[in-house]
């Protein structure tokens, strides 16, 4: 029997404006990338290009798709297995999902665009476009590191003149009363290189073990990656190159806490928004007995500002933090006073 192990992602950061071929910055980002993928098979990418407004606009844009009618998601059909819609299948009752075929390219966003909107919807089209871009770029920069650091690189132009990109955006419910809370079971992508961007919900995680040895043990990522970040997943591109450390690796997603919305300019008390919330919490609390709150007031600056203020404090001298003292019980400092 298999041991399991919680481990973090690796970070590579692609955000250095002398990230160039050739240059010292390039190398010592192909040296992070060649290690986290020979070690984890995958790591978190940092790309300034996506910022947390991208981030945030991606995701009110899915919600706006996921939000239409299901008669209008199942027009979205293909003859490709994953490319269609993916929905209320008992087999995976928490996923629900959407192919965007040749998603890398104005005219594929497009045509997904006018099967879902047939009157047009240019901000959605135009915030998956721009989300979807950046991300080819970054596959297309790590895609050159590897084939560069294997002494291949001859061969790059031409596989990334074959290379198609399927955008699938996906969404998981929470799970119901004795309802399994995986949401879509273990499995290995085909692809050469998977690029996984999400909410906070914080449920993916990720499991790999050496390929020649059954017996290593299992470790499951559970990732934290921000709404500005990208986690790449190597899956058949090192096994092309030959590569004998390449993990095989398999991963699952598992609906985290519920999350709910206390935004809306309406919420007052007896009002239809309300009683809606008051039905969210009270089925948040009855399930799991928590939840997230989304709350627009605490802004990401306010966020930052916290944090900011909190490691000032934390900063000080211990002599200063021991003056905290009360006679309740976890009022006072606690920490190492030796």
């Amino acid at each position: 029997m298999g041991s399991q192990s919680l481990a973090k992602f690796p970070i590579v950061d692609f955000s250095s404006e002398n990230l160039k071929p050739g240059t010292s910055s390039w190398i010592a980002a192909s040296n992070d990338v060649r290690h986290a993928l020979e070690e984890y098979g995958c790591f978190v990418a940092v790309y300034n290009k996506v910022s947390l407004e991208l981030g945030d606009a991606i995701f009110g844009a899915l919600k706006e798709l996921f939000d239409l009618p299901t008669e209008t998601k199942v027009q979205k059909t293909s003859d490709k297995p994953y490319f269609d819609y993916v929905g209320k299948d008992p087999n995976i009752p928490l996923y629900e999902g959407l192919g965007i075929d040749n998603a890398a390219s104005l005219e594929g966003t497009q045509s997904f665009t006018n099967v879902m909107w047939p009157h047009g919807n240019d901000h959605f089209c135009e915030t998956l476009y721009s989300f979807t871009k950046l991300a080819s770029e970054v596959e297309q920069m790590v895609k050159r590191m590897v084939f560069e650091s294997y002494g291949v690189e001859k061969c790059y132009e031409s596989q990334v003149g074959s290379t198609t990109y399927i955008l699938r955006v996906m969404k998981y419910r929470g799970p119901h009363m004795n309802e399994t809370n995986i949401g879509v079971v273990n499995h290995t992508d085909k692809s050469f290189i998977t690029i996984l961007h999400q909410n906070q919900v914080n449920g993916l995680e990720m499991r790999f073990t050496d390929i020649n040895v059954k017996q290593k043990p299992t470790v499951v990522f559970e990732n934290s990656f921000a709404l500005n970040q990208l986690c790449l997943i190597i899956w058949e591109l090192l096994k092309l190159l030959g590569e004998k450390k390449v993990k095989v690796m398999a991963s699952q997603t598992v609906p985290k806490l519920p999350v709910v919305d206390f935004t809306k300019g309406s919420l007052k008390p007896g009002s239809s928004s309300w009683l809606s919330t008051c039905n969210d919490v009270r089925h948040a609390l009855e399930e799991y007995g928590c939840f997230v709150a989304l709350y627009d007031k605490v802004s990401r600056e306010l966020d930052k500002e916290v944090f900011g203020a909190l490691k000032d404090l934390f900063d000080l001298p211990t002599e200063t933090k021991v003056q905290n003292t009360s006679d309740k019980l976890y009022y006072g400092y606690v920490g190492t006073t030796a």
